[in-house]
């Protein structure tokens, strides 16, 4: 199934809206989205623009989109939530013997700040 918008409605399908328009770029091999237990946020990674996929937090109760990490170059993994941290990995174009090839993150959406 190819991702092209990110859209929300009622359980029998009425009152839909578009959070995040496709754009045509989206690959749906690299497509991934994530709820957190209590689904208040909802994790991404969709390719949008570029080549890579970027990861992308969106908070259910504002429809709020947060871009997070992705920079040209660098992979995302996604690993899980635990409560209201998406934990994941990057991993750049670099060889894996390379200080910073990769490292392991994790993201708090309510505070919306990275820990490494």
């Amino acid at each position: 199934m190819l991702f092209r918008s990110l859209v929300k409605t009622n359980l029998d399908g009425t009152n839909r809206t578009t959070i995040v328009p496709g754009t045509g770029n989206e690959d749906d091999r690299s497509t991934i989205l994530l709820a957190s237990t209590d689904w208040k946020y909802l994790a991404y990674i969709a390719r949008h623009d570029g080549d890579k996929a970027k990861l992308y937090i969106l908070d259910t109760s504002t429809d709020t989109v947060t871009e997070v990490d992705g920079a040209p170059g660098v992979t995302v993994t996604a690993i899980g939530w635990s409560g209201h941290s998406f934990v994941y990995s990057i991993q750049r174009d670099k060889k894996l013997w390379e200080s910073g090839a990769g490292a392991l993150k994790s993201f708090d959406a309510q505070s919306k700040q990275i820990v490494i």
